[in-house]
């Protein structure tokens, strides 16, 4: 089995990102270098100076400077792509510069929906092109779907107000979605790159599989609130995005219809791998249902 000492992290701000990082630390037994974009490190000048004393390496640099990144690559054995899914191009350029410094594995993190559930996506979307580029690039490879990161969907994402008690589901709320904690996704990234299961495979793990609806009524139980709940028909939601496609706005309306659709974030569709990684025990929904209403009731 390969072993892996040292982790480059791209697209480490963001939520995804920042939770492997985290885990990354708290292991303590890896090292860790993240690369920032020249024009964020402003907005994130107190994380990146947290992460230096902990011991991470920084590397500001855009994508684009080729010969930079390799040689911050150097004594790099694995490449972790937490970068939005929607940047391709970006992905490529990272993946070129694995190639070239010569690491052992790439990740890509962000992995919202399996090869089946793209059946109906268009030929160029991004996931199949990164997809199939980690796959011929020589690399090890491992992709990890923990399906939707919990504390990022089960709120305005999906329509939920929990503070006040509203729902606005998109469809009938009766699609199973895989939900698992940052954190959680975390630890599973770190169980993976030790464990021998995980060179050149697909590995699913999650901490709960529910429908918003079970969430819904899992948040009024803690709560002790009945949730006034609205249901949107999937067609008028997809004919509002064809009206404006281009607008941010749109975006958790897309997230919805995809979910309803059950199109991302797998749901039932794969056994878990969860008992390969028996040193992560994850939350489930009603865990992290206790934290919010906790947190609200301060």
């Amino acid at each position: 089995m390969t072993i892996f000492r040292h982790i480059f992290v791209a697209g480490a701000t963001g939520l995804l990102g920042d939770n492997i990082v985290e885990a990354l630390l708290n292991d303590g037994k890896f090292g860790v270098t993240v690369l920032l974009r020249p024009q964020s490190i402003t907005e994130h000048v107190p994380r990146a100076e947290s992460w230096e004393a902990r011991g991470v390496k920084i590397v500001i640099s855009e994508l684009s400077n080729q010969e930079r990144l390799v040689k911050s690559m150097q004594g790099v054995d694995v490449v972790i792509d937490a970068i939005s899914q929607s940047a391709t191009k970006e992905h490529l350029k990272l993946l070129q510069v694995a190639i070239t410094a010569g690491v052992k594995r790439f990740i890509p993190a962000d992995l919202g929906a399996t090869e089946e559930q793209e059946k109906n996506w268009a030929e160029n979307h991004e996931i199949k092109i990164m997809r199939e580029a980690v796959m011929n690039s020589g690399l090890e490879y491992t992709f990890l779907y923990s399906g939707a990161i919990m504390e990022g969907v089960l709120g305005p994402l999906t329509g939920i107000d929990i503070t006040n008690g509203r729902a606005w589901l998109v469809g009938d709320g009766n699609a199973r979605v895989a939900l698992t904690r940052g954190r959680d996704i975390g630890k599973y990234f770190i169980s993976s790159l030790r464990s021998p299961l995980s060179k050149n495979a697909k590995l699913y793990v999650a901490g709960d599989i529910k429908t918003l609806n079970e969430v819904i009524k899992i948040f009024e139980e803690v709560s002790g609130k009945k949730f006034d709940t609205q249901y949107r028909d999937i067609d008028d939601v997809e004919a509002q995005i064809a009206a404006s496609p281009y607008l941010w706005t749109n975006v958790p309306d897309q997230i919805s219809v995809r979910i309803a659709k059950e199109e991302i974030f797998f749901g039932d569709a794969h056994p878990l791998n969860n008992k390969d990684f028996p040193a992560v025990q994850p939350s489930k929904v009603i865990d992290f249902a206790k934290e919010v209403f906790a947190q609200i009731s301060k």
